[in-house]
């Protein structure tokens, strides 16, 4: 009597159970966690969960309700690599991206309007739709741990930076420019030294310039009119800062300098990571004191 009593209590509780779990996911599969983000997975592998920081190497594609594809990844030439963030809204997907392992194969949905708003920070064309949904459908191909992510950066940039001084010498010998540096390594050659006094912080100084890659490239140049820098105060490079103030009006000279005093190790577009810079100047005039735009016109001549 005894052990049929304990089979029925099992019985009964397992029951409650399964209709626990049951009613713990949609009619979709899906589950909700505590920050509201939907979850199903497909391929449930077991392994080490990614923390903050670490590089995860995902096939990524996600569609809107009607079943339309907005993004896939398997379209990029390379791998999509992201960083494991804090979730940026209240069940967003780096939530998902967390809870997966190596191999996992996943299922999630988020808010359409804060995922285009506040993750893609962009104008969502989801605003007005408060219960809209995107669903991700993700693979984890493989988690990079942040200690070997940084490894591969250092060893990256250190391979980048010995082929950026290697042409920036070459470049130097090969168009006359190896002059002595700068205090702070930039290259500085006068063809004609102009006349009269050096701008100083403050002054306005009207220049005309073309700048290049050491390849030739050519990223940006002024075209009808001169470009006016106000000495310590206009924004530039830190190879325009140094170099300008050395020049007098009437100057004509070429200046190269490394990406420490450029931009580094930033993608900038037409300039990419640690390129050296080439530029042909021209003072065209010098302008006590900071001018006014209605008088740029007539003092840059």
């Amino acid at each position: 009597m005894r052990n049929r009593t304990l089979f029925f209590f099992q019985l009964s509780f397992l029951s409650i159970l399964l209709t626990f779990v049951s009613c713990t996911r949609d009619k979709e599969g899906y589950r909700t966690t505590d920050d509201g983000l939907l979850y199903k997975f497909i391929d449930d592998r077991s392994g080490t969960e990614p923390s903050l920081g670490d590089i995860l190497v995902m096939d990524i594609s996600y569609f809107n309700e009607k079943g339309e594809l907005l993004f896939d990844s398997k379209a990029l030439k390379d791998s999509f690599t992201v960083e494991l963030v804090k979730p940026t809204f209240k069940g967003g997907v780096e939530e998902g991206f967390a809870m997966m392992t190596v191999g996992d194969s996943a299922m999630f949905k988020v808010n359409a309007d804060s995922l285009f708003a506040i993750t893609f920070k962009g104008e969502s064309p989801y605003k007005n739709m408060p219960g809209e949904k995107i669903r991700f459908n993700v693979k984890m191909r493989n988690i990079i741990s942040r200690a070997a992510a940084d490894s591969i950066r250092i060893a990256t940039d250190l391979r980048l930076r010995r082929e950026e001084f290697g042409g920036l010498d070459s470049f130097l010998r090969k168009n006359s420019l190896d002059v002595v540096p700068t205090k702070n390594g930039a290259y500085l050659s006068i063809s004609d030294p102009g006349s009269g006094l050096l701008p100083k912080s403050g002054d306005t100084v009207f220049v005309r310039y073309k700048g290049a890659l050491l390849s030739g490239i050519v990223f940006d140049s002024t075209t009808t009119e001169p470009f006016p820098y106000v000495v310590g105060v206009t924004p530039v490079i830190e190879g325009w800062a140094e170099c300008i103030p050395m020049l007098a009006k009437g100057s004509k000279a070429r200046m190269a300098f490394p990406s420490d005093l450029a931009y580094g190790s930033l993608n900038m577009g037409p300039i990419p990571p640690y390129s050296s810079l080439y530029f042909e100047i021209e003072i065209v005039n010098i302008k006590a004191g900071k001018i006014g735009r209605e008088d740029k016109a007539t003092s840059a001549k």
